[in-house]
């Protein structure tokens, strides 16, 4: 997950990346408003069921396309605060060494 945006109770926009690009996702109704929905970090591990959709008229989203999520679930959360609490600029070397891995995901990379 590289962003979150919450729009009311029922609705919430998910920008998610892999390695071919960002989509953004859409969770509507119950999907938003569960536990895990709600306190969803940044750098987040997520899996997303539903359908990939041109973005109407007038919209905008990351590369043109959107999914309306019919089911999603959490398979791995990011620290709180996101990757950016855990390694930043100024973090030690050791704490960049430890969490290189981590940095590889992270749209600004710390240098190691």
């Amino acid at each position: 997950v590289i962003s979150k945006r919450e729009q009311g109770a029922k609705i919430m926009f998910l920008v998610i990346r892999d390695g071919t690009g960002f989509l953004q996702c859409i969770l509507q109704g119950d999907l938003c408003q569960c536990y895990a929905a709600r306190t969803l970090n940044k750098e987040s591990s997520v899996r997303l069921f539903g359908e990939i959709k041109e973005v109407m008229a007038g919209k905008s989203a990351p590369d043109g396309d959107e999914m309306i999520v019919d089911y999603w679930e959490l398979v791995g959360p990011a620290p709180p605060g996101g990757l950016d609490n855990l390694v930043n600029l100024e973090s030690g070397e050791d704490t960049k060494l430890d969490n290189g891995h981590a940095t590889v995901r992270m749209q600004t990379k710390a240098t190691v």
